[in-house]
């Protein structure tokens, strides 16, 4: 029992004045990493052109909303500067001739 007391308390001051490396990985990581891939199941081709579908479908609509809100500030603006309707314009010109 001596003994293991003595190694005991030896290791666990090693262990203790240790430094821990955090750029190696644990051993195995790589293993666990392509078992767990490998294990997991792909995603059917309909859900992910189902999901790639409605983020075009936002983005679409996204860009639909933006061009409307332009459209609508230079509607505004270019309403003071209208120039005067073409018949008014016709009119006046032919009861000159």
């Amino acid at each position: 029992m001596n003994d293991f007391d003595r190694r005991w308390k030896t290791l666990a001051a090693r262990a203790r004045a240790a430094t821990v490396c955090e750029t190696d990985p644990p051993p195995g990581f790589a293993t666990r990493v392509v078992a767990q891939w490998q294990a997991s199941s792909a995603p059917p081709l309909s859900t992910v052109w189902l999901r790639l579908g409605l983020r075009a479908l936002f983005g679409a609509a996204a860009v639909l909303v933006l061009c409307a809100v332009m459209e609508l500030r230079a509607s505004r603006a270019a309403r003071g500067l209208a120039a005067p309707h073409v018949e008014d314009s016709v009119a006046e010109v032919f009861w000159i001739l």
